[in-house]
């Protein structure tokens, strides 16, 4: 792995690791106030989103060189995992809207072709892990869209205000029709989100200079 490259893999592994902890911690503590398992207090709250802010920058302190020499050879179902988390924070981050997962899917290909360089992997290769890849990352961003789409069509009001600030004002109130634009944005999404992750992996891999 070129210096450069690892530096970019330290400054991303460092910061992933703290705020996904950050975010794990605080939104379980969260559930479990919210859910009433265990009578919590506010602070407490704030207590686990920064006891897993902690724990994260320790993590960093000890384990980081390991993870930057180990990137390219975690195991793939690791990854997937992740992947769902990160997706899901993605969502909440920017408000149910797709720009999150669309850019996390599109970094998702990028991994995906590094590692396929790193490994010496052949044009064959990269196809089937790039495929591969882009239905995973497509798949989970249709079923999100799908998701926030049935919300949002039980929320008139988001579902009045999108159509309109998209020009489709007369589809308000007829429900085939609210039902087939969001049927017909999750495809266009999962389409989108396929052909980005896939162009990234096999550009990423085709990127030998940068090795």
């Amino acid at each position: 792995m070129a210096r450069w490259e690892s530096t970019l893999v330290a400054v991303f592994l460092g910061i992933a690791a703290p705020l996904t902890l950050l975010v794990v911690f605080w939104w379980l503590t969260a559930a479990i106030a919210i859910y009433g398992v265990f009578p919590l207090p506010e602070s407490f709250i704030i207590a686990g989103a920064l006891t897993g802010l902690g724990a994260g920058i320790i993590l960093d302190l000890f384990l980081l060189r390991r993870w930057v020499r180990r990137f390219y050879t975690v195991d793939g179902r690791f990854m997937a995992l992740l992947y769902l988390v990160w997706s899901v924070m993605a969502l909440a981050l920017f408000m149910a809207l797709p720009v999150g997962a669309l850019l996390l899917g599109t970094g998702a290909g990028v991994y995906v072709g590094r590692k396929e360089r790193h490994g010496q992997g052949d044009r064959a290769a990269v196809e089937r892990s790039a495929r591969t890849v882009a239905l995973f990352t497509a798949g989970v961003i249709g079923v999100e869209s799908l998701l926030m789409g049935i919300l949002a069509l039980q929320e008139r009001f988001t579902m009045s205000w999108l159509l309109s600030a998209i020009g489709l004002a007369a589809v308000v109130g007829n429900g085939w029709m609210e039902g087939a634009f969001v049927a017909g944005s999750c495809c266009a999404i999962a389409a989108a989100q396929y052909a980005l992750t896939r162009c990234a992996a096999i550009g990423a891999f085709r990127a030998a200079a940068f090795v």
